[in-house]
């Protein structure tokens, strides 16, 4: 099993990011037995508007799996703006072309004309990284 997150990539990173997690809660607080036995791998990914979310949800339900659409009142009206589903092995195929969330509009920092990302990587070739796993 994988519990999945979908947010809508029409939506703002940071709220694509609070809605993942309003879907999520509400998942468990409707579904909290099939949580309760294992802590399944968790997988961010993102459909293009509503109307993708939706129908990836009626596709979802149709194979019988448990699917929770979140609407949130505060953001958008009665748009769904997340769903959450656990999906077992033989359904993750119907997830396959859904890209994995990634915050498209977020900006990068510079740091001395680097990315974060690069900036981390020459830090890590430098050895100059502390490593926070070891106690």
């Amino acid at each position: 099993m994988h519990f999945y997150a979908i947010t809508r990539r029409d939506l703002d990173p940071a709220q694509q990011a609070i809605q993942a997690a309003h879907a999520q809660v509400e998942f468990a607080r409707l579904h909290p037995d099939s949580l309760a036995k294992e802590h399944p791998p968790f997988v961010w990914l993102s459909a293009e508007n509503k109307w993708e979310l939706l129908q990836l949800s009626c596709v979802l339900r149709s194979y019988g799996l448990s699917v929770v659409e979140f609407h949130d009142p505060d953001y958008k009206g009665f748009d769904p703006s997340a769903l959450a589903c656990l999906v077992d092995e033989d359904h993750r195929y119907l997830l396959s072309e859904f890209p994995l969330w990634v915050p498209l509009r977020a900006t990068p920092v510079d740091i001395k004309g680097q990315t974060v990302a690069s900036h981390f990587f020459s830090l890590m070739r430098e050895g100059r990284l502390e490593n926070h796993a070891e106690g």
